[in-house]
């Protein structure tokens, strides 16, 4: 299903100085592996309102670098920082 997007959406009130750890865990099915350039990974994004402010992606796995097992469960921790334009990294964090 290459060109697809499926994600859960979730929007949380934040004040300044919180901490949030954000991990999801994913499950690799045998009945509907990835495919050849199909790619999975844990996004996470903090805005003001409309305004990018960061974002914290997990590595990303898919067929191309990272693989794992079938029938298993994986853990992916967005722990790659970038600023507000999405592209420039910034200090990982926890």
């Amino acid at each position: 299903m290459a060109a697809e997007y499926d994600g859960a959406y979730q929007d949380i009130a934040a004040s300044p100085g919180q901490i949030f750890t954000a991990d999801g865990w994913f499950f690799q099915p045998s009945t509907y592996p990835l495919t050849e350039g199909n790619q999975v990974w844990l996004e996470v994004q903090f805005r003001n309102g409309g305004t990018p402010l960061a974002l914290y992606k997990s590595a990303i796995i898919g067929t191309n670098n990272r693989r794992f097992p079938l029938d298993a469960w994986f853990n992916l921790q967005a722990t790659n920082g970038y600023a507000g334009d999405f592209n420039t990294p910034i200090p990982n964090a926890y």
